[in-house]
């Protein structure tokens, strides 16, 4: 601290505004406060409970002013004000500190109605404000169609009119302005049009329209039908304006709801504006230096967004409540001149209206995200070719350039110039002052200036450029690696140890948390090739006992070595070998090294140089994805020339499948024995989208580097290559078209040579299979290594593929991929109606109305005839109405279909049955759909759009979907194929933001396959080959057949009513399988027996009564694998939704009936009259009915503010009521052991 202490004990104790400084005489930092000397000195005390934003702001605190005032609510408009002038570096600011644009309605006899960001204090009335600048403009727009307000500069009055000072303008004559210059409309009328606009900006539309109604009925009366006509396109208007205005509220109130999300220091808030019950308009606020305290945060978005305005509504809804809450509310009833309510809704439609917000708030900070990230990861075609040239292993996307000058031997300085990106960074120039050279000396002037710069550097955190540039020879560039190795920037071995490193991200749980994640104590890695592990326990523990985690860890790592440590004794662990020995220090890095990459090939070590391309820290590799590329590397090194990737869908396989092209390209390897020549890779896929996703994926790469092979052109010059089977094959570039008619053979317009690798992705759909016709490509290109990349493990329909490849070099799971938390978990809901239990059968009787078709009596169809020979259109109503009843109509889903008939007639009745006004609110994609499919399929993966929600299909979308948003999937066909059921679940894996699971709505018993060993057992071999048999005659070929007929039938009426639906839940168990509710409550028992968890009803009932430990005990059973959400579930089919989670794991584990809340109530509220004072009951009996009506959660200790908000208004009137809160909070918990122990 370098502020004087005696001018602390000088600062007033009265109300008012501080500003600190710092050694420039620059504010840092304003606040207000209700005693200053308080306030400020707080600052200089412990830093115990200070965040680091404010421990780091009273380190450069040099000076502090102050201002004192009349109240603390003149002190939070004077801080507002001065914040918005001087915009310090230390206080939550808008990014873009420009004013915000109004309406503004001038105080004049004939007013105008413009857009302006000045504020006048001239009685003038403003509206706003507004940051979205298009929507303001509409408005504006919308406000002239519908009144004709003049729109010119001049000021008049009587006297302008009478002096005939302004003529007639275009306006007027093309009826746009009534002619108020001339005197054509009088005062009254235009200022009666002036409120109705002030109504129609405040949302109330309906008085505007009344009022321009009676107007033109009163013309038709006087027969004026062309001013009649006038006002009936104003009133159109009015409707077309609201059209566009959600309606959200039945209550009518005005209302702002505001909701924050934000990453690190930056933020966005969205305001939304209710008026008279419609969204008028959605407000956006972008936010730098955000406080780690949301409610500061809070607090200065209502003051700088209502501080020049007094379009103010009755009520502010907050997601949290702000800092000096009731400062803010005087402060706004001043400015509105009527009470403002800010609060924090628990429940109902403001409940949502704030989430609502929320959502918009996460997904345009997603937006910013996205966007800063797509800057980043752009590298110029130049710094490609710098990399090129000088063979560096990473893109130099910031570069230092350094030099030394001097005047005749004297006054020597050095520069530094700065270029990111290729680009000069003028803000980043540094000139330097030479201090410890005597005379002319450039070697050591460069020492100097490089170790001054980089010793700055690290102190700072900033990290190294990628690329330095010194001017000079080998001299200079000596001097400066000899300045940098003093620093430890430059190591022989480019070793790191990482402490507490997170191999994955746990279980994703409900509420957007996740379960903990496994964290190794120490990882060594040297050359980005990981080589150890340290599991380190407490030096009370035995030697012994991190040993399990400690090979865990490795085996995940795919590390030779682990070690457990106590502190007193070491146990190394060799994996390969399974040695187990004590040794007395840790090997050092370099011997190390040798001991597991001591024996490798020339290329693996050249591999090793290369580092993972992360596109600056921004793309980090999984362990596995790790895994994989290590693996194909050193196979690919040992020669081998077939390999395969086996990993779940949604795990990374394209940027697998990149890392291992970078580390090949930069390595300079290629098949064909050309010295230091690039490789040429071919990426092969059979679909365009799949294709094309990859081409984009490999971004990274200089732009010459890629090639998209188009039909009907050859293309040679590259290294990078991505096309489709059909293109090699046809030329045509259809993946439709049937590739049996054609002969042509377009690969063979490359020599057989010329690739050295092909990369094959959904290998399992392609030329692996021994009668694909695909497989020609393939044998072509024999001498290419190739790596078949797929996300089914072998299973008796793809045998062959591992024929052909072989053993996968690595493998990764769907169940291990949502234990890891990188894939999404799901649920399963089998719905069957009522006809199909009865019926697995369908029989044609007398009754049933045959709509198209033929059919016997008598004739039997199975379910796999229907929808496809067989047609029942009531089955598919209710399925589809169950379905639309089941889901949340606004996630995203994809419905698989029989046929692409079957797909046209779910979609048309969605379509019919769907709550959404929207045309295009599902579609059909299938391969009939075309390019328009294509197109609905785009908008359906954009996750910034929400329209088209739903898409049908029967079998084009079961792979190649990149759709992160997938909530649903919908099965209203059977599935056959294992492989193809692996397939259509991974659509729903990827991860998205807030998706904590997807849910399978099956009305086919197809979860069957859940149970099935091929759905996560051992793998299967294929059949061995049969023995040849002697040839038969051959047959006379039979006539073609036919289209098959279809039948459609209606359902009599009694058989109608059969179409009810029963419904069954499935859960993923801790172990990633898929259990029935039954298994799942078992393994919920065993669980809560154990001793860690609960063991005993009294342990549960101690556990359950305290909130910390409540919270404590939910955890614990989230991390052994069941989810609050999952408990959820089970209270509904205990019948216990009346009832704790408490009741549930009391009914499990105990077999006790459970109690309702109410009843809970009863029992209790006897003994807590007794106990408590009249204050204190009446606030518990308040918190009692809380909780019976929304549950346990109310109960938790932060909710405790929220409550006292609401008994009592306000936290000044519950410390009036209560007395001290600490009291009333100890109050709060001791209540509930005698709500729960009772």
């Amino acid at each position: 601290m370098q502020i004087n202490p005696d001018k602390i004990k000088i600062v007033p104790t009265e109300p008012g505004v501080y500003f600190f400084k710092d050694k420039n005489d620059e504010i840092i930092y304003i606040g207000k406060a209700k005693q200053l000397r308080n306030r400020v000195r707080s600052y200089f005390q412990s830093k115990k409970h200070q965040s680091a934003k404010t421990i780091s702001m009273t380190k450069r605190i040099s000076d502090v002013e102050w201002i004192v005032v009349r109240s603390e609510v003149e002190a939070l408009l004077t801080e507002a004000n001065l914040i918005r002038k001087h915009q310090p570096f230390y206080n939550v600011n808008l990014k873009d500190d420009k004013s915000f644009p109004y309406i503004r309605i001038t105080n004049e006899p004939y007013p105008r109605v413009f857009i302006t960001r000045q504020i006048v204090q001239d009685g003038s009335k403003y509206f706003g404000p507004y940051t979205d600048v298009i929507y303001l403009r509409r408005t504006l727009k919308a406000i002239r169609k519908i009144f004709p307000v003049r729109s010119c500069d001049y000021f008049i009055d009587q006297a302008a009119i009478d002096a005939k000072k302004i003529d007639l303008c275009l306006d007027y004559h093309i009826k746009k302005c009534e002619g108020p210059c001339e005197g054509l409309v009088s005062q009254n009328h235009y200022n009666t049009m002036i409120e109705n606009i002030i109504s129609f900006l405040h949302g109330k539309t309906k008085e505007s329209e009344i009022y321009i109604q009676d107007q033109m009925k009163l013309a038709s009366d006087q027969l004026r039908f062309e001013d009649a006509g006038i006002f009936r396109d104003q009133i159109e208007a009015i409707r077309e304006f609201k059209k566009k205005q959600l309606k959200v509220n039945a209550d009518f109130d005005d209302r702002d709801v505001i909701a924050l999300a934000k990453e690190n220091d930056f933020g966005i808030v969205v305001i939304v504006r209710i008026r008279n019950g419609r969204i008028t308009s959605r407000e956006k606020l972008s936010m730098k230096n955000l406080d780690e305290d949301d409610s500061v945060t809070i607090k200065t978005v209502i003051t700088q967004f209502y501080l020049n305005t007094n379009f103010i509504p009755t009520d502010i809804c907050v997601q949290t409540l702000p800092d000096s809450i009731d400062d803010l509310k005087k402060w706004l009833q001043n400015k509105r001149g009527k009470k403002v309510n800010i609060s924090l809704p628990m429940k109902g439609e403001k409940a949502k209206q704030v989430r609502l917000a929320f959502q918009n708030a996460k997904l345009l900070l997603g937006e910013w995200i996205l966007n800063k990230k797509k800057r980043q990861d752009f590298v110029p075609k130049m710094i490609h070719q710098l990399q090129d040239d000088l063979q560096l292993k990473a893109p130099p996307r910031k570069i230092e350039c350094f030099d030394i000058s001097h005047l005749g031997g004297t006054n020597t300085v050095a520069s530094m110039a700065c270029f990111i990106d290729g680009k000069a960074k003028k803000s980043l120039y540094r000139k330097y002052n030479i201090k410890s050279v005597v005379g002319i000396d450039d070697f050591a002037s460069i020492r100097e200036v490089i170790f001054r710069r980089y010793k700055r550097v690290k102190e700072e955190g900033i990290g190294l450029p990628d690329l330095i540039v010194v001017d000079g020879g080998k001299g200079q560039l000596s001097m400066a690696v000899s300045a940098l190795r003093e620093l430890g920037w430059v190591t022989e071995d480019n070793i790191k140890v990482s402490r507490e490193f997170k191999i994955n991200n746990g279980r994703i749980l409900t509420g957007g948390r996740n379960a903990d994640p496994k964290i190794a104590d120490y990882l060594l890695t040297v050359n980005d090739q990981d080589l150890a592990v340290i599991e380190a326990k407490s030096d009370e523990k035995p030697l012994s006992d991190g040993v399990a985690q400690a090979k865990k860890y490795a085996q995940l790592l795919q590390t030779r070595f682990t070690y457990s440590t106590n502190g007193k004794e070491i146990l190394q662990i060799d994996m390969e070998t399974g040695k187990e020995e004590k040794i007395h220090n840790y090997p050092t890095p370099e011997r190390l090294w040798d001991m597991v990459h001591g024996n490798i090939t020339d290329w693996e070590t050249k591999f090793n140089e290369v580092p993972f391309e992360t596109y600056s820290g921004t793309k980090q590799m999984r362990y596995y994805q790790k895994n994989a590329v290590n693996n194909v590397l050193k196979a690919i090194a040992n020669g081998d020339q077939r390999l395969l990737l086996t990993l779940a869908t949604g795990t990374g396989k394209t940027f697998i499948a990149f890392q291992i092209a970078w580390k090949l390209f930069n390595a300079r390897w290629n098949n064909r024995n050309a010295e230091n020549q690039r490789p040429r890779i071919l990426f092969l896929a059979d679909r365009n989208i799949l294709a094309d996703q990859a081409y984009n994926s490999f971004n990274a790469f200089a732009e010459d580097a890629l090639v998209r092979i188009r039909p009907g052109k050859v293309s040679t010059s590259g290294s990078i290559f991505f096309t489709i089977f059909q293109t090699f094959m046809t030329g045509t570039g259809d993946e439709n078209e049937d590739i049996e008619e054609f002969e042509l053979k377009r690969y063979e317009e490359y020599p057989p040579e010329f690739f050295d690798l092909i990369i094959i992705d959904e290998c399992h759909r392609g030329g692996a299979k021994d009668e694909s016709n695909w497989r020609g490509i393939m044998e072509y290109f024999k001498p290419a290594v190739q790596l078949g990349l797929t996300a089914t493990p072998r299973t008796k329909d793809n045998a062959n593929t591992y024929k052909y490849f072989g053993k996968p070099v690595y493998q990764y799971s769907l169940k291990e991929g949502i234990q890891d938390g990188f894939l999404t978990p799901y649920k399963v809901q089998n719905n069957k109606t009522q006809f199909d239990e009865d019926n697995e059968e369908y029989v044609y009787l007398p009754g049933d109305i045959v709509v198209e078709g033929e059919v016997e009596e008598g004739k039997v169809f199975s379910s796999k005839d229907f929808n496809r020979s067989i047609i029942i259109k009531k089955r598919e109503e209710e399925r589809v109405r169950k379905l639309l009843s089941e889901i949340d109509q606004n996630e995203k889903t994809l419905v698989f279909c029989a046929t692409q008939k079957h797909a046209l007639l779910v979609r048309d009745l969605i379509n019919q049955y769907k709550d959404s006004d929207n045309v295009d609110y599902c579609h059909r994609v299938t391969a009939e759909d075309g390019e328009i499919g294509e197109e609905h399929l785009r908008s359906f993966q954009d996750n910034e759009k929400s329209i088209p929600t739903i898409l049908t299909t029967s079998q084009k979308l079961s792979t190649g979907v990149d759709a992160r948003n997938v909530r649903n999937i919908v099965l209203f066909r059977p599935v056959g194929s294992m492989i193809e059921f692996k397939q259509i679940i991974g659509r729903g894996t990827r991860l998205f933001d807030q998706k904590d699971y997807f849910t399978i709505y099956d009305f086919e018993d197809v979860y069957l396959k859940f149970f099935d060993e091929e759905w996560d057992g051992e793998p299967i071999d294929p059949d061995p080959p049969k023995e040849p048999s002697d040839p038969k005659e051959p047959r006379e070929p039979k006539n073609p057949r036919g289209p098959r007929e279809k039948v459609i039938i209606e359902l009599s009426d009694g058989r109608e009513r059969q179409i009810t639906h029963t419904t069954k839940t499935f859960f993923f168990g801790k172990g990633g399988q898929t259990l029935t509710a039954q298994q799942f409550i078992e393994e919920l028992y065993n669980t809560c027996m154990l001793p860690e968890i609960f063991e005993s009803e009294e342990k549960l009932r101690e556990l359950w009564s305290k909130p910390s430990t409540r919270k404590s005990l939910l955890k614990s059973l989230e991390n052994a694998g069941f989810s609050l959400e999952d408990l959820q579930v089970i209270q509904k089919i205990i019948d216990a939704e009346k009832s704790d989670i408490f009741d549930v794991l009391e009914f499990v584990a105990f077999a006790k009936k459970p109690l309702t809340r109410s009843e809970r109530i009863k029992i209790s509220e006897k003994k807590l009259e007794e106990e408590l004072s009249v204050e204190q009951f009446d606030f518990i009996d308040f918190v009692l009915k809380e909780y019976e009506e929304e549950g346990i959660f109310v109960l938790d200790d932060e909710k405790l503010p929220i409550l006292l908000e609401l008994k009592y208004k306000s936290i000044q009137n519950a410390k009036q009521i209560l007395g001290d809160l600490n009291d009333a909070r100890d109050m709060f918990i001791d209540f509930q052991k005698t709500l729960y122990l009772t």
